[in-house]
C-alpha cells in the first residue's frame, strides 16, 4: 500500500530526481529521446536563493516547483509533475505552496505548452498578458555576422509593427 504524498522543501540530494521529472516531460512522445544531461546550474541556484519544493511518495519524487522572489515579485521558475501522475492535483498543491495567495506578492511565470498547466495558472489568478515564444536554432545560420559592421542603436517605437 502506498503512503500519502508528502510536500516538502527540496534538498541537494533531490536535484537529480527532480530534474528527471522535467526530463520525462520533455521526452514524452520522442521516438529517439536524447540522453539526460546533468542537472542544470539554475536548479541548485533556485534551491539556494529561492524556494524549491518536491512532492514525494515512498521515496520517489513525483513533482517539483521552484520560485524565486525579488522585491514584490515571485517568479515561478518550474512546475513539473511526472507524466504518469499528472492531473491528480499534485501540481496544484505545489503551485499553492510555491506561490501562496496570502503573501501579498505579485506571482508570475513565463509560460507552458501544457494546457493543463496554463489553466492551473489562470485558476490561481495569473492572467495571461502576452504570448511567450521560444526561439531555437538547430543548424548554423546562413552566413556569419559581420562583427565589424556599423550598428545603429535607436530608441524603440511602441507603434513599430
Amino acid at each position: 500500500m502506498s503512503s500519502s504524498i508528502q510536500f516538502r522543501p527540496a534538498r541537494e540530494a533531490d536535484l537529480e530526481s527532480a530534474y528527471d521529472v522535467f526530463y520525462q516531460n520533455e521526452i514524452r512522445g520522442e521516438e529517439n529521446p536524447p540522453t539526460v544531461e546533468a542537472v542544470p546550474p539554475y536548479l541548485p541556484h533556485v534551491l539556494r536563493s529561492g524556494k524549491l519544493l518536491v512532492a514525494e511518495q515512498d521515496g520517489k519524487i513525483l513533482g517539483y516547483a521552484g520560485a524565486i522572489t525579488r522585491d514584490r515579485i515571485t517568479y515561478l521558475t518550474d512546475l513539473f509533475v511526472r507524466p504518469d501522475v499528472q492531473s491528480g492535483q499534485i501540481g496544484q498543491r505545489l503551485l499553492e505552496l510555491a506561490t501562496p495567495q496570502d503573501d501579498g506578492l505579485i506571482h508570475c511565470t513565463a509560460s507552458s505548452t501544457d494546457m493543463r498547466a496554463l489553466s492551473l495558472y489562470v485558476r490561481a489568478g495569473m492572467q495571461p498578458q502576452w504570448p511567450f515564444f521560444t526561439l531555437r536554432l538547430e543548424k548554423p545560420p546562413r552566413g556569419s555576422l559581420d562583427v565589424n559592421a556599423e550598428i545603429e542603436v535607436s530608441e524603440a517605437d511602441p507603434a513599430d509593427p
